[in-house]
């Protein structure tokens, strides 16, 4: 008997989990597309860091300098693609998380060009400005992630 009930609770539990894998599978495609999506923007700004970071030690370094301003544009345009690719009609539950991780790619994306720019011309306050787009990517992917359900 005891049998028989642990196996109807585990199809019942089957059951139910396809059952929901059907009705969520636009928020697990989303899940898993901006879980790649951050990884590399996250690459993207390490390398961006290093790098602007040796230019900002070596000025005269031409090449450090022009590797700045390089993973900046990297950014600037994974970002931008990002931003086209997201698409996807997630469920209610998601859609705070969804337009924090949007507001974080919009965020991205100016950084990397204000950054890129203010590089290539030593403009400080282009520079000083995507500093700003990047700090504040970084608080709206951090609101992405503590709104994202379970």
């Amino acid at each position: 008997m005891r049998k028989r009930q642990l196996l109807s609770l585990g199809l019942c539990l089957v059951l139910i989990g396809l059952l929901v894998g059907c009705t969520s599978s636009v928020d697990s495609d989303y899940r898993a597309w901006s879980g790649k999506t951050s990884a590399l923007l996250s690459k993207d700004l390490q390398n961006f860091n290093v790098s602007f970071g040796v230019a900002m030690e070596r000025q005269i370094d031409s090449l450090a300098h022009t590797t700045a301003i390089r993973y900046a544009e990297q950014l600037r345009d994974h970002a931008g693609i990002a931003l086209t690719e997201d698409n996807y009609d997630v469920s209610p539950k998601w859609k705070e998380s969804q337009q924090n991780y949007r507001q974080a790619l919009s965020d991205y994306r100016d950084a990397g060009q204000y950054m890129s720019s203010g590089l290539a011309i030593s403009d400080k306050k282009k520079i000083e400005r995507g500093m700003a787009y990047i700090s504040s990517g970084a608080t709206h992917m951090k609101a992405a992630i503590e709104t994202m359900p379970e």
